[in-house]
């Protein structure tokens, strides 16, 4: 069973528990979600002596559409089910970072934090603690390598999901 008929099914059966479930879920404005997240990587790179990274908005672009991508064809990981990775969709050998998560509450793994994603710092905050909470995706966000940063995050407020993708070269 695919990751959309496990949240179609808990839906129904939340639905008959509840007697009432919204039509769509509240959610941030991505736009300011990126932002924020851009302006976290770069908070996490000072901490690491690592200068700031330029916001790339091919990047960005390219992060967006693989945020999109991982939503509408349900897949997750850096290749998709073409066998594209990261350095195909943008003109540089790019490193990426990706998450996902459903709107609400959320708990990344190993973690006593509750983040509540249908908040703009709650998404945020969500993101950047599981992405420093895995020594690979810390690793790539403050690699002194890099020095441009793209951020696309896409909200799937019919699904009450969304995905997070950071792109650097």
């Amino acid at each position: 069973m695919n990751r959309r008929s496990v949240l179609a099914a808990g839906t129904v059966a939340l639905t008959g528990c509840t007697g009432a479930v919204d039509d769509a879920l509240e959610a941030p404005d991505a736009e300011e979600v990126e932002r924020l997240i851009r302006e976290a990587i770069n908070e996490l790179r000072a901490t690491a002596s690592a200068s700031g990274l330029d916001a790339s908005t091919t990047l960005a672009e390219a992060a967006t559409r693989h945020s999109r991508d991982m939503a509408e064809r349900d897949f997750y990981g850096h290749e998709n089910p073409d066998g594209e990775m990261p350095w195909h969709r943008v003109p540089c050998q790019a490193g990426e970072v990706i998450h996902r998560g459903d709107l609400g509450e959320m708990r990344n793994q190993g973690s006593d934090e509750t983040w509540y994603t249908t908040d703009t710092e709650g998404m945020v905050g969500y993101v950047m603690e599981g992405w420093e909470g895995s020594s690979d995706h810390l690793q790539t966000l403050t690699d002194r390598e890099w020095s441009r940063v793209g951020v696309g995050v896409y909200i799937d407020q019919d699904m009450g999901e969304f995905f997070a993708t950071a792109m650097v070269c």
